[in-house]
C-alpha cells in the first residue's frame, strides 16, 4: 500500500522568501530565440532525457530574485528543455547558469515554444528569474532535463522545494526513498521541515551540498510517524532533503 507524504521547508533569514505555487500549463508554438529547438542526442554518448518538473508561479511577482539549482550527481552535463518563458521583455529576464556559475542564457520576452539550453558541463544547471519593480507575466516552466552519465534513471528521486510550498508524493515499500532539494541563501537563520505521513512512519535527513543517508546527515527527524525538524544557522547552497 501506498502511503502519502507532504514535505514543507520553511526558511526564515532576513527576508522571508514568498511561497510560490507551481501549475502545470501547455505551451504554444512560436520562436525558441537563444534556445535550442531539438534535443541533440548523441548515440554515441549515454544521455538520458527524464521528465523533470519546474515552473516559476503563473504570474511571477515582482522585485523577485531567485536562483533555482538542478542537480543530476554524478552527471558529466547537464541542460533543460523549457515548455515556455513569457517575462516582461528587457525589463524581467530567465538567466540560465552552467556548474561553475557561468552564464549561459539571458532569456527576455516571449519564448512561446521554449527549447533546449546549452549544456552545462558538470552534474548541476541552475535556473534565475529576475523581475523588477512593475509589470508582470508568465513566467517559466520546465518539463525535462538531459544529461549524460549520472543515474540514469537509477537511486532515488529529486524533487524541487520552493520555500513555504507543500511537496506531495507517496512511498510504497519499506526501504523506499525520495529525495527534495531547496536552495537556501546566505541570510537564512534557520530551515524548519516538515514532513506529514498519516499513520505512516518516515525519517526525514537534510544535509548541504550532498545527497544525505541515515548514518551521514547535518541534521535529522526520526521519532515515530511525520517530522517537525528546525535547525538553526543552515548555510547557503544547496539542501537534500
Amino acid at each position: 500500500m501506498k502511503r502519502k507524504l507532504l514535505v514543507t521547508a520553511f526558511l526564515l533569514g532576513a527576508l522571508l522568501l514568498a511561497a510560490y505555487p507551481m501549475f502545470s500549463v501547455a505551451a504554444s508554438s512560436g520562436d525558441v530565440g537563444g534556445l535550442i529547438a531539438e534535443s541533440d542526442i548523441n548515440p554515441r554518448a549515454a544521455r538520458t532525457v527524464e521528465s523533470y518538473s519546474l515552473e516559476s508561479s503563473h504570474p511571477y511577482s515582482n522585485n523577485f530574485d531567485y536562483t533555482w539549482t538542478i542537480t543530476e550527481p554524478g552527471a558529466t552535463q547537464i541542460r533543460v528543455h523549457f515548455t515556455k518563458i513569457d517575462v516582461e521583455n528587457n525589463y524581467d529576464y530567465v538567466y540560465v547558469y552552467d556548474y561553475a556559475g557561468s552564464q549561459l542564457h539571458k532569456l527576455t520576452g516571449l519564448y512561446s515554444s521554449g527549447g533546449w539550453t546549452a549544456w552545462s558541463y558538470g552534474e548541476s544547471i541552475k535556473v534565475r528569474l529576475d523581475t523588477d519593480y512593475s509589470v508582470t507575466d508568465w513566467g517559466f516552466a520546465i518539463d525535462q532535463i538531459e544529461y549524460e552519465g549520472g543515474g540514469g534513471g537509477g537511486g532515488s528521486e529529486t524533487n524541487v522545494l520552493t520555500d513555504g510550498v507543500t511537496s506531495s508524493s507517496s512511498l510504497a515499500a519499506t526501504g523506499d526513498t525520495e529525495m527534495w532539494t531547496i536552495e537556501v541563501e546566505a541570510d537564512a537563520l534557520s530551515m524548519h521541515s516538515v514532513l506529514t505521513c498519516g499513520s505512516a512512519d518516515f525519517d526525514l535527513y537534510g544535509r548541504l551540498g550532498a545527497e544525505p543517508t541515515t548514518s551521514t546527515y547535518d541534521w535529522r527527524g526520526y521519532t515515530s510517524g511525520g517530522e517537525d525538524v528546525t535547525f538553526d544557522n543552515p548555510g547557503a547552497g544547496t539542501w537534500y532533503i
